[in-house]
């Protein structure tokens, strides 16, 4: 397995919109991404304005091919 976990910084009044971005990668993007196991968001208890994003790839090779899709980089722009 290979991945990545990353934090996100929310601003003020914009949570529902960055969680329905992780929505729509789910509905979206992770059907056509090879090797995706799976994804999460998570909200620690100590720091309210932020989220913690979960992502898992079968291995380095289907996380690369994932990054390297212009596509992904789309979505992430």
């Amino acid at each position: 397995m290979y991945g990545s976990i990353f934090r996100i910084k929310i601003k003020a009044g914009q949570e529902q919109n960055v969680l329905d971005m992780f929505g729509q990668w789910e509905k979206d993007r992770k059907p056509k991404g090879k090797g995706v196991v799976t994804s999460f968001v998570l909200r620690p208890d100590n720091h309210p304005d932020e989220l913690i994003g979960v992502a898992v790839f079968r291995d380095k090779a289907s996380y690369t091919a994932n990054a390297n899709d212009p596509e992904q980089e789309k979505w992430y722009q």
